[in-house]
């Protein structure tokens, strides 16, 4: 990736006239930077060169460049910082400002407190009506759809951190462990109703119990496709952990 910065944009239509026709496809233009995609695919070094010249020609022509001033309070003077990867223009005042941010935000992280017990419950209730949905689904339809289990996971993964309150180890353990038992729930539930169905027995623990007892032998017989559902119920169960209430990373300044 390619990025230039301005202060402000001055002609929008201008600059999109000034882009070669090669690369307009490839450039976003925002309000205060122009972002190349996929830089990397220019072949030789010549081309490059040529490319990132073409480019700030374009921007030179179209934009506002920066002052001597700092972006962000426009009183100081600036000097060059790298900013989570972006070169700013920051005095000294705002980039302690920035770093005593990112500071209050791990605190506040580290002091938010954690309820295991009430996640746990939740996640529990979470996994029982999962399991139920996905067999009552399976019932009526007469198919078993792997992506349900995507459904599934992000379901048990939402209930508990919601629960919880912040993201734990222990979480996320409980989190892969119940998405798994909601899955297996679930189909189990489905078997016991089909039997039901077949061979007009009324709906019993008991006939869940025999279910049970022999699931082992059915998921023998469907491996392939008991772990392609496992697989998917995972997937739906990492997107909420890696994104809910997650440590905040301190982003570098230099």
């Amino acid at each position: 990736m390619y990025l230039i910065r301005y202060a402000s944009l001055l002609d929008h239509e201008q600059l999109g006239s000034r882009l070669p026709a090669s690369l307009k496809n490839r450039v976003s233009v925002a309000e205060k930077s122009l972002t190349l995609r996929n830089a990397i695919y220019e072949s030789t070094g010549t081309k490059v060169i040529d490319t990132y010249r073409q480019l700030n020609e374009a921007v030179r022509a179209s934009a506002q460049p920066f002052s001597d001033l700092c972006e962000l309070c426009k009183i100081n003077p600036g000097e060059f910082h790298v900013v989570g990867g972006i070169p700013s223009q920051l005095c000294g005042r705002c980039v302690a400002e920035i770093k005593a941010k990112q500071a209050e935000s791990q605190r506040a992280y580290e002091e938010l407190e954690a309820h295991p017990v009430r996640g746990t419950l939740w996640g529990i209730l979470a996994a029982l009506a999962g399991g139920v949905g996905w067999g009552l689904f399976a019932y009526f339809t007469e198919r078993i759809w792997a992506l349900l289990a995507l459904g599934i996971g992000y379901l048990v993964a939402w209930s508990i951190l919601r629960g919880m309150g912040k993201v734990s180890r222990y979480g996320q353990v409980l989190t892969v462990v119940l998405t798994l038992a909601s899955v297996f729930w679930g189909d189990i539930f489905y078997v016991t109703l089909a039997v039901a169905k077949e061979f007009q027995e009324p709906l019993s623990v008991n006939l869940l119990i025999s279910v049970m007892l022999v699931y082992p032998e059915i998921v023998a017989e469907s491996l392939r496709e008991t772990l392609f559902t496992l697989f998917f119920g995972l997937i739906g169960a990492v997107y909420p952990l890696r994104r809910f209430q997650r440590k905040p990373k301190p982003v570098k300044v230099v």
